[in-house]
């Protein structure tokens, strides 16, 4: 199946933070299921792209290529997403808000999160299917070895009625 970009936005503020939402059509006749949609997308380049990395540890620094979604690696499957309503999704991002390690980038992860909250209320995604990663949750095999931001959420919403996948990534510092 081909998924095809119809739309990308991405913003960050300084250094601290980031939000990105990449959305793509896909042909609905030709899949069943949303989970054969999301394994669609993973063994696709719409969430992890192949990137040239380069390992610092040792004496003669290494590249190496990893297919990567910032933070994840492609050893993400379906059963390490979280299948959640709107409702479950915006409690989540609550929790996320009150955890207590966040330093002084919890105000600008605040305020780009509850942008895409906007947006995906304002273009009526809230009843669509959400799919929901944390970098905190996830095993560290599934994260990359080098990363810049230290907290990675992504959101995959799959929305049945008009055939779109919409990609949304979080990165706080």
């Amino acid at each position: 199946m081909e998924f095809t970009k119809i739309d990308e936005f991405n913003e960050s503020l300084s250094h601290l933070g980031f939000w990105e939402r990449f959305i793509y059509k896909f042909d609905s006749n030709a899949c069943n299921s949303t989970t054969e949609i999301i394994d669609l997308i993973f063994k696709s380049d719409i969430l992890f792209k192949t990137e040239e990395c380069i390992n610092y540890e040792g004496l003669t620094p290494k590249k190496h290529e990893i297919r990567t979604n910032h933070c994840f690696t492609d050893k993400i499957r379906f059963k390490d997403l979280e299948k959640l309503n709107f409702k479950e999704y915006v409690l989540r991002i609550d929790e996320i808000k009150k955890e207590e390690d966040w330093g002084v980038d919890l105000p600008i992860f605040i305020k780009l999160i509850d942008k895409s909250i906007i947006w995906i209320k304002e273009n009526n995604y809230q009843n669509e299917q959400i799919f929901f990663i944390d970098s905190e949750k996830i095993s560290k095999e599934k994260l990359i070895d080098f990363n810049y931001y230290s907290y990675l959420i992504t959101t995959i919403i799959i929305s049945q009625t008009d055939s779109k996948i919409i990609i949304i990534n979080h990165g706080g510092d």
